[in-house]
């Protein structure tokens, strides 16, 4: 048991040291990134075996995952040294945090908050958005391929990141991820063709999937009503505009 305790904070240790060897020996980002995904989901594996079963273990696993292989990608855009290093520092505390709550979850609900969790699913996975959508916008930059190609990778990474971006064990109706993630797409193809820096068409993108989601999540309660969406609209609309009207075009 004092093994399952020290999981928290152990693997995201380990993950932080194989994230910091990329950037002395790129060659190993396979290796390190593989090691770090399977550390995360067998922490949170062991977790949920010697606790009770979840009805959607799989989607807990798979958020972590899911954000640090964006952050890993994400970081290959990178040349700055200390950047990586706060990018990396910053990633294992995340994780920790992470790790931290789902212990509580299945092994100490004394202590288990479901609104640190429910907000540590909500900004992750902005946080996943921006650093998937980046990436694939900087593919664009600096290797030229083709957008209908990364419109495929976007529209799947999309897909993925709004499935498990509602944490409770309830799942999202496959509509509603179909339907969003068709919406993104059209945005974020018509981001390709703007001459802007890939980090601003990330974020922009990802702005615009945090409005989606939300309002998703509330017309899911059953709590939508037209004060939120002007809200959401209104923020959400204004803070891209205002990010492309600042931003330095190519």
């Amino acid at each position: 048991m004092r093994f399952i305790r020290l999981l928290p904070i152990a693997v995201p240790v380990l993950i932080f040291v194989l994230l910091e060897a990329i950037i002395f020996y790129p060659r190993a980002f396979y290796f390190s990134l593989i090691i770090s995904d399977l550390s995360l989901v067998y922490a949170v594996w062991q977790f949920r075996l010697k606790g009770f079963a979840a009805k959607t273990p799989w989607k807990l696993m798979l958020f972590p995952a899911v954000f640090l292989t964006g952050l890993a990608v994400y970081a290959l855009m990178i040349s700055n040294q200390p950047v990586l290093h706060i990018l990396f520092l910053s990633d294992s505390i995340f994780l920790y945090l992470y790790l931290k709550n789902i212990y509580y979850y299945f092994l100490n609900q004394k202590l288990f908050q479901a609104k640190i969790l429910k907000n540590i699913f909500l900004y992750g996975s902005f946080l996943s958005f921006f650093f998937m959508a980046s990436s694939i916008y900087g593919l664009q930059s600096f290797l030229n391929l083709s957008v209908p190609y990364l419109v495929l990778i976007l529209l799947a990474a999309a897909l993925l990141i709004i499935y498990q971006s509602i944490w409770d064990d309830r799942e999202p109706p496959l509509l509603y991820i179909l339907i969003i993630g068709l919406v993104i797409i059209e945005a974020g193809w018509g981001i390709f063709f703007l001459p802007v820096n890939y980090n601003v068409a990330g974020l922009a993108l990802a702005i615009f999937y945090y409005i989606l989601i939300n309002l998703t999540k509330l017309d899911i309660a059953g709590n939508l009503s037209r004060r939120f969406v002007k809200i959401y609209l209104l923020f959400g609309f204004f803070t891209i505009f205002l990010i492309l009207l600042t931003a330095r075009w190519r």
